[in-house]
């Protein structure tokens, strides 16, 4: 118990310096006990490191209405997306078009045409069969045949374009079409599937070894 308390005490300590913005009073009544003692240890072996992953079934018959995203159209096909007015506009910016579907989803227009679903992976980071478990990426079945794509924060510095590393489940890893952009002041990249377009549901695994 001696050495238990020590370790804490320890963790509190390095807490403190290395965050600033960390305060171990979890319940917030002004005093260092049991209770918060319990809320740190909650936190043991948990970590806030990597980048988000995002994902997405492209789904023509929903907003932001545009057709079949395809990289290889780019520069030439566009998106409907709203203005603070709640207006449509023409938009080629595919950072645009990614802010614009993440702020909206669960939106339903006056013709309850719903928005495209974009979902996530938290803490990815390499190698990346550790951080995103086979079965964590589960692209949904559409209304509409698209393209299937996965967003990467460029940190992760992994070469997607030339090693293929994602499969769907049952069939060989995947090459990738690749276009890279500016979003949220950051360098990403879009990768897109080089398989035909289906609406099927399908599931996502990371070769093992990656």
């Amino acid at each position: 118990m001696k050495h238990l308390l020590t370790a804490i005490a320890c963790f509190f300590a390095l807490s403190m310096s290395a965050q600033a913005l960390y305060n171990p009073d979890v319940d917030g009544d002004g005093c260092i006990t049991v209770t918060d003692v319990l809320g740190v240890l909650s936190l043991f072996d948990t970590c806030d490191e990597g980048t988000t992953l995002f994902y997405f079934h492209d789904d023509p018959g929903k907003h932001p209405f545009g057709g079949v995203l395809n990289i290889n159209n780019f520069g030439t096909d566009f998106w409907w997306l709203t203005d603070e007015n709640g207006e449509f506009y023409q938009s080629t910016d595919f950072a645009e078009f990614m802010e614009w579907t993440i702020e909206h989803q669960g939106w339903i227009d006056e013709g309850s045409n719903s928005v495209m679903p974009i979902d996530s992976v938290l803490n990815v980071a390499l190698p990346l069969a550790q951080s995103i478990p086979n079965g964590t990426i589960n692209m949904p079945a559409t209304e509409a045949a698209g393209y299937y794509f996965i967003v990467v924060n460029q940190e992760l510095d992994f070469p997607f374009a030339s090693t293929p590393v994602f499969y769907f489940l049952g069939q060989t890893p995947s090459p990738f079409l690749v276009h890279d952009f500016q979003w949220r002041g950051e360098s990403w990249s879009l990768l897109q599937f080089n398989s035909v377009t289906l609406s099927l549901a399908m599931l996502v695994n990371v070769v093992c070894g990656y």
